[in-house]
């Protein structure tokens, strides 16, 4: 079990903020003193293995509701091929690495709030507002970390959306975040920002990439599995406001 304060939310969200990650093998006694030892922040986080269905009663009792899935995926590079499907739409776009003035861009699409499926975003005690913000925050201090790029993705030469790929290690690569700008969705051009990271990452000598996607975002899942990402794991997230006590 992983218990983790997130003082980064303070300047995201506005909360007092704490994650609990839950292990299959976890005591059912020591995840209740734990559910008991967080209960002081204003916002709480619990993710738990989809066969403890033992932890979903307990979390109910304790005042916590389901927010969604979440998958932990990966790929392995070496055969990688776009669909038939999607190859037309590859063909009409390109992409770049992005300039800091070009960072400074997508910071401020994201906080347009264009991940409107986040359980943030959803959250009838947040917003979606909030989310961008959350978001935005994370994905620039990944790209000024040097550890993870910020790409665009471009149709005619108009940035239309981006992605993120962060440097693992030697062999594997993180598609951190990706999406189309505002108003640039429902056009089919998201299969970019998925398909495009997969290359950099094979370009670059990676053997495997991560990603990670919510059941909040169905379409998304099923793109990502088309293109050959398997489900390595699959988690319960359940989160606690304390104004609901």
């Amino acid at each position: 079990m992983q218990i983790i304060d997130m003082p980064w939310e303070i300047k995201n969200l506005g909360k007092r903020s704490v994650s609990m990650v839950i292990d299959s093998s976890d005591d059912l006694n020591l995840i209740k003193e734990n559910i008991e030892a967080i209960s002081d922040y204003e916002y709480q986080v619990i993710k738990a293995p989809i066969e403890r269905m033992d932890v979903a009663y307990i979390l109910q009792e304790n005042g916590f509701v389901f927010a969604e899935t979440a998958f932990d995926l990966s790929l392995k590079l070496k055969n990688l091929k776009c669909p038939d499907t999607y190859t037309r739409y590859i063909d009409y776009t390109s992409y770049s690495e992005a300039s800091s003035e070009e960072v400074q861009l997508v910071d401020s699409e994201i906080r347009k709030g264009i991940f409107n499926t986040d359980k943030v975003a959803l959250d009838p005690l947040m917003s979606t507002e909030l989310s961008g913000q959350r978001f935005a925050n994370w994905f620039t201090t990944e790209v000024e970390s040097g550890k993870s790029k910020c790409y665009l993705v471009n149709l005619e030469d108009k940035p239309i959306g981006f992605f993120g790929v962060k440097d693992v290690n030697e062999k594997k690569a993180d598609s951190f975040l990706a999406g189309l700008f505002d108003n640039e969705d429902g056009r089919g051009f998201g299969i970019s920002t998925i398909y495009y990271p997969l290359l950099v990452a094979k370009e670059s000598g990676k053997k495997t990439m991560t990603a990670r996607v919510s059941s909040n975002n169905p379409n998304s899942l099923k793109v990502h599995l088309e293109l050959g990402y398997k489900i390595d794991k699959m988690h319960y997230v359940y989160v606690k406001h304390n104004d609901n006590k």
